[in-house]
């Protein structure tokens, strides 16, 4: 996929250039997206449990090191320690309220380099605000992203979620197939969150979820797609989830 990016009117302009370039973020990656699109893509060697664990054993080490004062390079990163602030003599001693330690990370200019060298781009007339769903919570599995219970509540964050009720052809879809499903209540309705129940009678399968909105200075519906499929369960179903335990 291209890095897409926008040509905004640059307010500094000295005479150089009158436009910038705005790189148009795909989203945020957490540490449940990772390790699932690694396993998607069949790119972990061992369990994804494993590599949870490994991951975060990694960033307790590069904290350990850090301080005990050690430069930390690795493949992905280069780690140091700095202190922020003036003494006025050297019989000063560290004070917080003025001195501020600081962590320093680096990208390795192997991986810049490669970076630079595989990037291909995507010129996008015009920045388009969508629906972004980002984050999906199931309270009844207290999992994240990958199921949704009958009958139950689903916290779904993002950015320009909120939708007019009464409208039908707004507000959170889900789609199996051909087969389109509009959910009608809600606990709450905000532009970065929304608390939905999942229809009781909402029929197996797995389903991909639209948010659908008029946005404010809009006069059309616009569409965002959340990326991940869900699969629909029953209360107390057990459920695997990449990465982490069985639930009831």
């Amino acid at each position: 996929m291209p890095i897409q990016y926008v040509l905004h009117r640059n307010p500094f302009n000295n005479g150089k250039g009158m436009y910038h370039a705005r790189i148009r973020s795909c989203g945020s990656i957490d540490m449940d997206r990772l390790i699932a699109y690694g396993e998607d893509n069949n790119m972990w060697p061992c369990r994804p449990s494993l590599v949870r664990a490994v991951l975060t054993q990694y960033g307790q080490l590069i904290q350990m090191l850090l301080l005990q004062g050690y430069r930390v390079n690795t493949e992905v990163g280069e780690y140091w320690l700095v202190i922020k602030g003036d003494f006025g003599d050297t019989s000063e001693r560290i004070n917080p309220k003025k001195h501020k330690l600081r962590i320093v990370v680096r990208i390795p200019r192997r991986m810049t380099q490669e970076i630079r060298k595989q990037a291909r781009y995507q010129r996008m007339h015009g920045e388009e605000r969508l629906p972004h769903p980002l984050k999906l919570h199931d309270g009844a599995s207290r999992t994240f992203n990958r199921v949704i219970t009958r009958g139950g509540g689903v916290v779904l964050t993002g950015t320009y979620l909120k939708f007019e009720a009464d409208d039908e052809k707004q507000g959170v879809f889900l789609k199996h197939g051909t087969t389109e499903y509009r959910i009608t209540e809600y606990l709450h309705t905000k532009p970065r969150r929304l608390i939905l129940v999942v229809p009781q009678d909402l029929p197996n399968g797995e389903y991909q979820l639209y948010v659908r909105a008029k946005l404010r200075h809009t006069s059309e519906i616009r569409e965002g797609h959340y990326a991940y499929t869900l699969r629909v369960v029953d209360r107390g179903e057990k459920i695997e989830i990449p990465g982490k335990r069985k639930t009831r």
